[in-house]
Order: C-alpha cells, then structure tokens, then sequence
C-alpha cells in the first residue's frame, strides 16, 4: 500500500518562513506527560523530548523556536526557519518576523546548517529523542516500555500571514486547557 504524501508538492522546505509542526506519540500513547489542573505535567520521556526540542537551534543555527508545547502524547511547535533569502524564493510564505524580510541573517556560528529544511530538522529532533528515550528504558528496565516513541510522520502546516500566526501561538497556548475535548486524547472515546 502506497502512502499519501503529506508535504506540499514542489514547495521548498528550506524556505525562510515560519511552519506549524505536529508531531504525534506512536500509538498515540500518553508517553510525554499529563495534563493536571489545565495544565501540562511533562513525565521523565516529556523532559527529554523538551530538551531535544530546545537543542534544535542549537544545532541548525538558521532556526528559532517559536510557541510550542508538549501536550501527553503530542508536541505542537512553531519553527521559524530564518537562513537564506525569502526573496529569492518563488513559493515562499510572508516574512512575518519582522526586520527587512529580503536580508538574510548575516553570520553564523561555523560548523552549523545555515539553512536546513523541516524534514531534516524533524528527522534529528526524532532520532535524537527516540535514541535517548531507548537508553532510558533500557537503563530504567521497564520491559513493558514501548520501543517506539514517535508515530512514523509528521504533520506541518506554512504559515503565510500574521492573522494564522496569532491563531495557531493562541491554539498551541490554550492546547492544555482542551485537553477533554482533544481528538488526540485516548481517554476520549
């Protein structure tokens, strides 16, 4: 059986621009956290995932993290990828970050990825986070533990104005308060 593309076909995700980014738990396990009081309570596995979600700018300098959140079985990030010319590109989304949207950043650390695409990106925070996630079961013992820690794909959505910005930073901020409500909740049937 032949899988549906997910991606925009012929868009270049290396684009300057900013991208929603949903990343799902395999099986949609609650692996990451809870939700207590509206708000989220990340678990041993949440905090790693955190702190591989954090460390992506740190390895692919022409990124910034925008809102993002780590909800029980799923994250929900804005990606601001900042290397290159969004002037130069055909099919690139606004620059809505302020500063002249046709300079690109003018230096960068050396050894780093000035202008990375999303797949790449997402492929290092998963392998990253999944190999640590394997130590950890291994080390804690937990023979019971899933081997998987993400679900096979991605979800991504650009971001071509203003108006969805401040609507995807208010849904990502208020996910925790819908947590009842959430299709993703496995406590929902």
């Amino acid at each position: 059986m032949r899988r549906k593309p997910l991606r925009l076909k012929e868009f270049d995700y290396s684009t300057a621009g900013l991208y929603f980014i949903t990343i799902c738990a395999y099986d949609r396990q609650c692996l990451l956290g809870s939700i207590l009081n509206d708000s989220v309570e990340l678990s041993a596995v949440g905090e790693m995932v955190k702190k591989w979600w954090y460390k992506l700018p740190v390895k692919f300098a022409g990124i910034k993290i925008d809102e993002s959140i780590i909800m029980p079985n799923h994250l929900h990030g804005i990606v601001n990828i900042i290397g290159g010319n969004p002037c130069l590109a055909s099919k690139s989304p606004s620059n809505i970050v302020g500063g002249d949207p046709c300079v690109a950043p003018k230096s960068f650390p050396p050894g780093k990825d000035l202008n990375p695409s999303l797949p790449r990106l997402i492929q290092w925070f998963k392998t990253m986070s999944t190999n640590e996630y394997l130590r950890y079961i291994k080390t804690a013992k937990l023979p019971s533990a899933q081997s998987k820690l993400w679900h096979r794909n991605y979800y991504e959505h650009v971001i071509r104005n203003e108006q969805e910005l401040y609507e995807i930073r208010k849904y990502i901020i208020e996910n925790p308060l819908k947590w009842s409500l959430d299709p993703e909740n496995p406590l929902i049937k």
